[in-house]
């Protein structure tokens, strides 16, 4: 059977799901929009009236929602997650039905330990986790990857530019970290991306939709949904302010980091796609070096 990207009918997606139906736990479709769920019934495709997030086992997922990540992408998301109870792996697959973008997610539960070949459960576990995170996230600073953004940046600006909402973006780099290789080792340059990393996080607490992602290098990007641009510029200066109060030891010395951010927003700076969004936040941050570093603009 195959069910393709463009539109489908309901009569003939129903007939699928059914077929599904005998592989898979859980067919359902998702509407990650509206958090709201069609399923197949002895009537036909109808809404479940309940939140997605009630049934999915990824919903405390920190990987991020995949059915946002299928349809940003507009190709299928596969992912594994144990959740204290049963492995599951869990599939998203772009769906237009009704003028209407769905992720057709499949769900089958699975035995960890057959599955993962681990001889305990909590090795099947630790399988899992290291399988779901290791695609999205950085290995060293353990938040988000420029594969993460890429997945996920066109759905939060779709979804910001329909619902008339802000969408910020900063760009981030640590200023003058040539010389902390240089001079301390590159094991210290890592302490120093890590630090600028768990200050992002730290930070970023107070925005209800943040995500805090290393591109590469010293190269940073932090988006925040739904908050407007003073508020974002805000908690961005309250960074630099922590990242130069957080001073690092090397021996007897104690290291001063300073990092230089630039800001965008896509309504107040009249924006439509992440390309513009990133080249003005971009442009900010050569702002900010040309203005002394260490600040935001």
């Amino acid at each position: 059977m195959r069910i393709g990207n463009g539109v489908v009918g309901a009569a003939q997606l129903y007939e699928s799901m059914q077929l599904l139906k005998t592989e898979f736990d859980n067919i359902i479709l998702v509407n990650p929009l509206e958090q709201s769920e069609i399923g197949v019934t002895e009537y036909g495709l109808q809404d479940l009236n309940r939140c997605c997030t009630e049934t999915c086992p990824l919903a405390n997922d920190k990987v991020g929602c995949i059915c946002k990540s299928c349809l940003s992408a507009k190709e299928n998301r596969c992912r594994y997650i144990y959740d204290k109870t049963n492995a599951y792996l869990v599939i998203a697959k772009p769906i237009k039905m009704r003028y209407k973008e769905y992720a057709l997610v499949m769900i089958m539960r699975l035995n960890p330990a057959f599955q993962f070949g681990g001889n305990t459960e909590s090795e099947a576990i630790e399988s899992i986790t290291k399988l779901s995170s290791s695609l999205v996230l950085d290995p060293l600073t353990k938040i988000f990857n420029r594969q993460y953004l890429m997945e996920n940046v066109q759905y939060m600006l779709e979804f910001c530019l329909k619902q008339n909402k802000p969408m910020c973006l900063a760009c981030i780099d640590i200023d003058n970290f040539k010389r902390f290789n240089d001079t301390y080792g590159h094991e210290f340059g890592d302490k120093v991306l890590k630090s600028v990393a768990d200050n992002m996080v730290k930070c970023t607490t107070s925005l209800e939709d943040a995500y805090n992602i290393r591109i590469g290098g010293d190269e940073f990007v932090i988006v925040g949904v739904n908050v407007d641009k003073q508020r974002f510029k805000a908690v961005m200066n309250k960074l630099c302010i922590t990242v130069d109060n957080t001073k690092l030891p090397y021996g007897k010395e104690m290291v001063s980091i300073k990092i230089s951010v630039g800001v965008s927003e896509l309504l107040s700076d009249r924006l439509s796609s992440y390309k513009e969004l990133y080249n003005k936040a971009d442009g900010q941050l050569y702002k900010a070096k040309e203005a002394g570093k260490g600040c935001v603009r």
